[in-house]
């Protein structure tokens, strides 16, 4: 036997639910005088799903295909929600599948404008889960995407050979962009036999191995500790990225002023005068 109040299963003969502490004796007379004057109503199986008819005058059934008692407003509940899937009224959005997709856009926007793009893009699945042409939500995606394909983890200045230029980490590759604005893509992949040397790194590239050093002073043990965890698929935490004017004023000094300006100048690709000129402006 079962509560008729919560559903709880029982041993025979129970006068109290041992749970809710309901009167097992008196809903049974309650539910037996109500049977007559009730209609019955559409409602669908908490457990196992099945279309049901139930008394809305009961508290709690049992369901009569999987044997599990449910209670009867939970169950009515269940059966308005599946009924009531994607219901647009007057172009407005409600509820679907009791989910408030207005407001999953919401958090999803929340999350995006904070650099925690995974969070972002779950909500706007889920989003797409209920209504797949729901636009704002496929636009975040699409925007989470090449979001996650261009934010730079980590950059700094760099050097090929005799070429000066920058160093940028992104999602499964290292880049490096000499003074011409030219980029060489290094898929992380292919990117074997880290080392250090005095001044920077090298390392082994390609299905067919070739040797790859960059000149990266003072950044070289940080550049090998940030692409060994990449290649792991362990990342620096994102936040919104700061510019390369921010950095010199947070970074450097009057007595640093000549390190910021080659900084400046190799990461902005400008002249020396040019540099000198914006560092005396910052510093």
């Amino acid at each position: 036997m079962y509560c008729m109040k919560c559903g709880t299963q029982l041993p025979d003969g129970s006068k109290f639910c041992m749970d809710c502490g309901n009167s097992v004796l008196q809903s049974e007379i309650n539910n037996n005088q109500s049977t007559t004057k009730s209609k019955l109503i559409p409602a669908k199986c908490t457990n196992c799903g099945a279309t049901l008819e139930v008394d809305s005058s009961q508290q709690a059934a049992i369901c009569p295909y999987c044997k599990s008692a449910y209670i009867v407003e939970q169950a009515v509940n269940n059966y308005n929600i599946s009924f009531n899937s994607n219901l647009n009224i007057e172009n407005t959005t409600i509820n679907i599948n009791g989910i408030d997709t207005d407001n999953l856009l919401l958090r999803a926007k929340e999350f995006e404008d904070e650099y925690e793009y995974e969070y972002a893009l779950r909500y706007y699945n889920q989003v797409l889960d209920v209504d797949n042409e729901n636009n704002n939500a496929r636009d975040g995606v699409k925007r989470i995407k090449n979001a996650l394909e261009n934010y730079i983890y980590y950059e700094s200045p760099a050097s090929r050979g005799f070429t000066a230029g920058k160093l940028q980490l992104k999602k499964d590759k290292l880049i490096y962009i000499n003074k011409k604005g030219q980029e060489t893509v290094y898929d992380l992949r292919w990117i074997k036999k880290l080392q250090n040397f005095g001044g920077g790194f090298s390392f082994n590239y390609g299905e067919i191995p070739s040797s790859i050093s960059i000149v990266c002073k003072n950044k070289s043990s940080e550049w090998l500790d940030l692409i060994d965890h990449a290649l792991k698929g362990i990342y620096p935490r994102r936040h919104k990225p700061i510019s390369i004017e921010e950095y010199i004023v947070k970074n450097f000094n009057k007595k640093t002023s000549i390190q910021a300006a080659n900084y400046y100048q190799q990461m902005m690709n400008v002249s020396t005068k040019d540099a000198v000129k914006k560092i005396s402006e910052l510093l």
